[in-house]
């Protein structure tokens, strides 16, 4: 037994029935479309095939991502691997495990975009998430100024 999963492209896909385990989206016997690409979708579908060879008691392990990986050095390996990726990828993976309510996904895309904006400018991070500065010059020296402080 399967998930059926359609694509933005149209194309259609088979998950295993267990990735109903790690969303409430899907169902069996009924379609789900994911408005993504077959890059993330292959993403997705790494993280769910990994994660779901562990035993529930290894599931509980991810509620704190921090704490798996200082006890886990191989799922941190696996999942540092797992994330090394283009940003737009990162971006979509975590709307889409947002979007599915695949919270133990989400939380390790949300984890790991903590650390790539951890001690970042605001000019850098713009620059790594291709992310356009809509604000005028003066609405940019109002921000600076009032956010003086967060540096300190």
């Amino acid at each position: 037994m399967s998930i059926q999963v359609s694509l933005a492209d149209n194309t259609a896909h088979k998950l295993p029935i267990e990735f109903a385990y790690l969303s409430n989206v899907f169902k069996s016997g009924e379609v789900t479309h994911i408005h993504t690409n077959a890059k993330v979708f292959a993403k997705l579908k790494d993280f769910g095939t990994y994660y779901l060879n562990f035993d529930d008691k290894e599931k509980k392990q991810f509620d704190n991502i921090e704490q798996l990986f200082e006890k886990e050095p191989d799922i941190n390996s696996w999942c540092m691997d797992f994330l090394n990726m283009e940003p737009e990828i990162l971006t979509e993976l975590t709307t889409i495990s947002f979007d599915l309510n695949i919270k133990v996904l989400l939380n390790l895309c949300c984890y790991n975009i903590a650390e790539i904006i951890n001690n970042k400018s605001i000019p850098d991070i713009r620059e790594y998430f291709k992310i356009e500065n809509d604000f005028t010059p003066e609405e940019d020296a109002l921000l600076e100024e009032e956010t003086e402080w967060i540096e300190e």
